[in-house]
């Protein structure tokens, strides 16, 4: 029988409790080591490598979301929360299920399932991202997790300036500084608000509220000055949206 190494990641302690108390009931499964906080659980998965994460999203220090985007490798995860308004971005990154509080230990047996059947097969559940993304309103991205060597940067997205794509990686661009993350640039756009972030150019993406000016470069060429002083160059399709969200 396979036995799934298995870490919970809960903040509040009774639910750690109950949740630890259902899953003793599924043979499948082997509870390794259980945190109370997203760091804590961050530090146990990179030294414990389980199979299986049950992982609570709002947490304090690093929500479950921003741990899931510090892991270079990531095990089967299974997103706990009473709320369902992180389903959308719980399946982006490839959760295999979502359970919502307080849930049953049916659902939670099913959850598990889908995990071996995950496993077994090496199926991908994008399906419940397209059903979510249909009925989900607007959840806009408000901090993301950068990786500085062994340590962790929480930005506030309004900090950004500008994000310029770089094959399966983006850099950041805050002020002065440039941080480089391991995301696609149609992956973060998809995440951020349209009013705020408009695609300036093929492969960058601008936010509005830190232009200075928009200058011309040339015949049907243009760019922005940002407020940190850097230029960044807009396309021609660029410009016209840029027009569109600043009511030009």
């Amino acid at each position: 029988m396979i036995k799934l190494q298995t870490l919970i990641i809960e903040d509040e302690l009774p639910a750690q409790q109950l949740l630890m108390e259902l899953c003793n009931q599924i043979p499948e499964l082997q509870i390794i080591g259980t945190a109370s906080d997203g760091f804590d659980g961050l530090k146990q998965i990179n030294a414990m490598k389980p199979d299986l994460i049950f992982l609570d999203i709002d947490m304090p220090r690093l929500t479950g979301i921003e741990l899931v985007e510090c892991l270079e490798v990531k095990p089967a995860i299974v997103f706990t929360t009473a709320y369902d308004q992180y389903a959308v971005k719980a399946f982006e990154e490839n959760a295999v299920d979502y359970l919502l509080k307080p849930f049953s230990f049916e659902r939670l047996n099913m959850a598990v399932e889908r995990v071996l059947k995950r496993i077994n097969e090496g199926s991908v559940r994008q399906e419940y991202a397209q059903t979510l993304k249909s009925a989900s309103g607007d959840d806009y991205l408000e901090r993301m997790v950068i990786k500085l060597g062994n340590r962790i940067h929480i930005m506030q997205v309004s900090d950004m300036d500008y994000a310029e794509a770089n094959d399966d990686y983006i850099y950041i661009y805050s002020g002065e500084q440039r941080y480089l993350k391991q995301q696609t640039l149609q992956s973060l756009e998809n995440n951020l608000d349209p009013n705020q972030f408009v695609r300036l150019h093929r492969s960058i993406l601008g936010n509005v509220y830190a232009i200075s000016k928009i200058l011309s470069a040339g015949k049907d060429c243009y760019e922005v000055l940002l407020k940190s002083g850097r230029r960044v160059p807009v396309s021609r399709s660029g410009y016209k949206r840029l027009k569109t969200v600043l009511k030009l």
